[in-house]
């Protein structure tokens, strides 16, 4: 995480990717046109691809605010208390079957199909979905909050009433995100991931700045959760205000609601539902082991470090989120070739991102966790694990993103949900009865997850494309792994050399080695005509001060030869 024929649409049907028109969806506006501004030209992948980048920082940095600020106000097994309430309303996610995702496919297809009738119903029959969906996740909120001991058992009788405002709060923001997604489904599926993440960044900062004034000012964590929920309503608003500017067609009535639209985006999700129910194992159900197994105070020792991983996997994730309309839309208009090269490129900015991270993370983890939360959370043997892991991963979010747009990810879905039963029945064991402590999570975690994402996920898309596995994984990782291999050189030369404390470490070896990644992704990776395009747009920054300062009869002069 960029207009089909009628035959490559009735290919679509025969395969099932979408719905035919005698399925009884509402189509009573089928032949209507889509307005102007649902039909522009599709912004660039590599500018959506920047717009997202950049959107997630503004999450990562802020990441790195608040937990700090908890554990120095409010103590560890707080800072705990807060960890696990997120890792537990994680889970309420699942009760969305998956269908989240839907949204932006379906306007992504149907925009592209200039079918307004299917717009409607789509974008109608998953609002009223996701309203059930956000009422039963409420209601399942209530019940996980009066079960806070059971989960917890070594939390301390003060701290219940705390982590009990804190499940029930976070976990009515999470409902009422659900209906409010349908929206920035809107806002996605029209591939505007521009203002999507101007849209997300600027109320999680807000949000944030808010959360830290609550804290500052002596109030506990039932006050930060609520500043959540009333960001997520302010968020909401803002996307249902733009997603109207930019699809003045699509509407939400209950005559637009559909039986059968309904069944195809359940189809849909339920392919999606087996990879969200792989990733809240993989991440949360993880989490709340070590509560259980090793203490809560464990819990925030263990995620500090996921943390950061968690934050280069959140990036990497909104990449791969620009290729699922993208490959929707190439799908629809039948350009196969074109398939081919986006999940091409898909990789190849997704290792351009994650293998730097990863050398980052595993080669000065240690002293990064230090600066960042102190002595005692600064594992950096645990990260590094947890780093190199998780390389496979990352590599695969492009591919299974691209499958995804084109609806044939079940497979791959499926493969991650095996993986992670056995990823759980692996933490058990190695924490539960091995007693590994954190380092034997650390490998429940990553080990089965990544021989799925060695072996699975690209031969299956590689078949689905008729591609060749060994000539996809050459083209799409041997530059990037290249380049990758000058900067983990200077990160290790730093870790040795320099010896001046963690943060000194951290800033020589982050300054060093980004600036030699810069130079030969600006030499190496970025084409001509990206660069040529990159020189333009910083050039127009300081272009009107230039016609500014020249002098009127100098540009007069100008214009006149331009016209000759």
């Amino acid at each position: 995480m960029d207009t089909p024929d009628t035959k490559d649409h009735a290919a679509d049907e025969a395969k099932g990717d979408v719905p035919s028109e005698g399925t009884g969806i509402v189509n009573r506006e089928a032949s209507a046109p889509v307005s102007s501004t649902s039909s522009r030209s599709t912004p660039s992948v590599s500018g959506n691809v920047a717009a997202n980048v950049v959107g997630q920082f503004v999450f990562i940095l802020s990441g790195f605010v608040l937990p700090r600020l908890v554990f120095d106000r409010i103590g560890v097994e707080m800072l705990g208390v807060w960890d696990f309430g997120w890792a537990l309303v994680a889970h309420l996610t699942l009760v969305g079957g998956g269908v989240l995702s839907a949204v932006s496919r379906e306007v992504a297809q149907y925009t592209g199909n200039h079918d307004v009738g299917r717009l409607r119903s789509a974008i109608s029959t998953c609002f009223l979905l996701f309203a059930v969906v956000g009422a039963i996740v409420a209601i399942i909120t209530a019940a996980a909050a009066a079960y806070i001991p059971v989960f917890l058992p070594d939390i301390s009788v003060g701290a219940i009433a705390d982590a009990r405002w804190v499940v029930v709060l976070l976990g009515l923001s999470s409902a009422i995100h659900f209906p409010f997604h349908v929206f920035n489904g809107v806002i996605t599926g029209h591939q505007r991931y521009v203002l999507h993440n101007a849209i997300a960044s600027g109320t999680h900062v807000a949000t944030i700045a808010i959360v830290v004034t609550v804290v500052l000012l002596g109030f506990g964590l039932p006050a930060m959760a609520g500043v959540y929920l009333l960001g997520e309503f302010a968020a909401g608003g803002i996307k249902l205000f733009y997603a109207r500017r930019i699809c003045g067609e699509w509407r939400i009535a209950r005559c637009h609601v559909s039986r059968d639209m309904l069944r195809h985006v359940l189809s849909f999700g339920t392919k999606t539902l087996l990879r969200s129910v792989s990733t809240v194992i993989l991440y949360q159900t993880n989490l709340v082991l070590v509560g259980y197994f090793l203490g809560v105070e464990a819990v925030a020792l263990f995620a500090r470090p996921r943390s950061l991983i968690r934050a280069v996997d959140r990036v990497i994730q909104k990449v791969a989120m620009v290729f699922t309309p993208r490959a929707s839309h190439l799908q629809a208009r039948g350009e196969h070739e074109s398939l081919l090269q986006t999940i091409h490129q898909a990789s190849q900015y997704i290792l351009y991102l994650a293998l730097p991270s990863v050398l980052l993370l595993a080669l000065i983890g240690g002293p990064l966790l230090e600066v960042w939360m102190g002595g005692k959370f600064a594992n950096g043997r645990l990260i590094a694990v947890l780093a190199i892991g998780q390389v496979a991963v990352f590599a695969q979010r492009g591919a299974y993103h691209v499958l995804m747009g084109m609806a044939h990810h079940g497979w791959p879905a499926f493969a991650e949900f095996v993986a992670s039963l056995v990823g759980i029945a692996m933490t058990v064991m190695l924490v539960g009865y091995l007693d590994m402590g954190l380092i034997g999570a650390a490998l429940g975690l990553v080990v089965p997850m990544a021989l799925v994402n060695l072996f699975v996920t690209p031969v299956y898309a590689c078949r689905v494309l008729g591609a060749s596995p060994l000539g996809f994984w050459y083209g799409a990782a041997a530059k990037p792994v290249l380049l990758a291999i000058p900067f983990g050189v200077v990160l290790a030369l730093t870790r040795v050399l320099v010896t001046g404390g963690p943060a000194l470490t951290v800033v020589v070896g982050v300054a060093s080695a980004s600036a030699v990644y810069a130079v030969l992704l600006w030499r190496f990776a970025v084409t001509p005509a990206q660069r040529t395009s990159i020189v333009r747009r910083l050039s127009r920054l300081r272009g009107p001060k230039r016609a500014a300062l020249q002098p009127a009869s100098t540009t007069a002069r100008t214009r006149g030869s331009d016209s000759q």
